[in-house]
């Protein structure tokens, strides 16, 4: 059990959750990992922003040391940053966790193929996600999107869309997709919307915790109402499931 002085979540962790592994620095860039299980009562709370003491259980992974905390007093860090700059505050503008399944916030647009978009809770006890999969049977060729209802970047500096993705395919096909646009009239014309290059999850050989896609910086679009879209395709040869949660856009002031 051990006390680490002035730490501070690095910049790419900045407005995420507790949930998974998170990178701790001091001010000379010194680095350790926070992990931090799904199954912690504070999993989904949102870091803090801040420069602060950490107290934490020390443990090696393999050769690599990480930090565990026990609530989140053990990393409340609420002090100005390493480079004096105050705590930024980052606000959800859209939060979805499909736990009312596709609800009113979302349009699913099937173009080919009779597989499409849902929700589904199967293993993973409570927690629901949307899920699409062209397998029934055999591989099914399909392409469906799935569009959001219009939201306003309005108020904020900068603006992030963030989400958690989880696939498996027994044959490798082709990555889920993710777009967004602030012009959607109903066309899917690529012409209409800007690909977006998330992390997406990459061990296609069996279901495994969600994986973070990182905040994707949508501040180009502020002042405007967007739309984003999770495209999925497959082929009568090669399909794969994949699943989402936990879809934000926040901005940052």
């Amino acid at each position: 059990w051990i006390k680490i002085k002035d730490l501070q979540f690095i910049e790419d962790d900045l407005g995420e959750t507790y949930s998974g592994l998170r990178t701790l620095e001091d001010c000379s860039g010194k680095k350790i990992t926070l992990n931090t299980s799904s199954f912690a009562t504070f999993s989904g709370a949102q870091l803090d922003t801040g420069k602060g003491d950490v107290y934490a259980i020390l443990t090696k992974y393999n050769t690599s040391y990480e930090l565990w905390i026990t609530n989140r007093l053990g990393a409340d860090l609420d002090g100005n940053r390493c480079d004096g700059s105050t705590p930024p505050v980052f606000e959800n503008l859209f939060f979805e966790d499909f736990s009312n399944g596709l609800s009113a916030k979302w349009i699913p647009v099937s173009v080919k193929g009779a597989q499409v978009w849902g929700t589904s809770n199967t293993g993973t006890g409570s927690n629901y996600y949307a899920v699409m999969n062209g397998f029934s049977s055999g591989s099914k060729e399909n392409e469906d999107w799935l569009i959001s209802k219009p939201i306003t970047l309005a108020g904020y500096k900068n603006y992030y869309l963030s989400f958690e993705t989880d696939g498996r395919a027994s044959v490798q096909s082709d990555q889920l997709e993710v777009y967004v646009t602030d012009n959607y009239t109903g066309s899917l014309d690529p012409k209409n919307w800007t690909k977006l290059n998330p992390t997406l999850d990459s061990d296609m050989s069996k279901f495994a915790p969600f994986v973070n896609s990182g905040k994707l910086d949508i501040s180009n679009f502020a002042g405007k109402n967007v739309v984003v879209a999770f495209k999925y395709t497959s082929t009568d040869t090669a399909s794969a499931t994949w699943e989402l949660d936990n879809v934000k856009v926040r901005g940052r002031k």
